[in-house]
């Protein structure tokens, strides 16, 4: 299993937005951080794309999706707060090529759970889960290893 864990796309900042939070729109910049992103999937083989139901996420990997002709669904499991309830989609997902689009305490969360199987390579420590950038994860469960992708556009 491959898991591409995308943080969302650059969003309205919250003070400036006054609806619900999981309505907050992508900025231009975030919109152009999504197009960047399907190109830079394409060739990854990915069989399933899996997001947080919140539009930010959503208008995120929706891009990428379309593009591959692949099914976007949303869990709630990967909403923002939802801490480790994720770890159940990961059991459900173990043998498929997935993008996992969610918010950065959740990616956070999750790569802190990996941590003790994973080796980071290519980038940052673990804890770094810039708006647009993307952690790769292999070799899930035994033998982790996690490649951190700059920030798109």
């Amino acid at each position: 299993m491959t898991l591409h864990l995308v943080r969302h796309a650059v969003a309205m900042r919250r003070r400036d937005w006054t609806g619900a939070d999981d309505l907050r729109p992508l900025t231009q910049r975030g919109r152009r951080q999504a197009e960047a992103l399907v190109d830079w999937l394409r060739p990854r083989a990915v069989s399933r794309v899996v997001s947080s139901p919140s539009v930010r996420c959503v208008d995120t990997v929706h891009p990428f999706a379309a593009a591959a002709g692949l099914a976007l669904s949303t869990r709630d499991d990967l909403r923002e707060g939802s801490g480790l309830a994720v770890l159940a989609l990961l059991r459900s997902i173990a043998s498929e090529n997935v993008v996992v689009c969610s918010h950065g305490d959740v990616l956070l969360e999750l790569l802190d759970a990996l941590a003790g199987h994973a080796r980071a390579v290519n980038g940052p420590s673990l804890d770094t889960f810039a708006k647009g950038a993307v952690w790769v994860v292999d070799g899930v469960p035994d033998d982790v290893v996690a490649t951190y992708e700059a920030p798109l556009a």
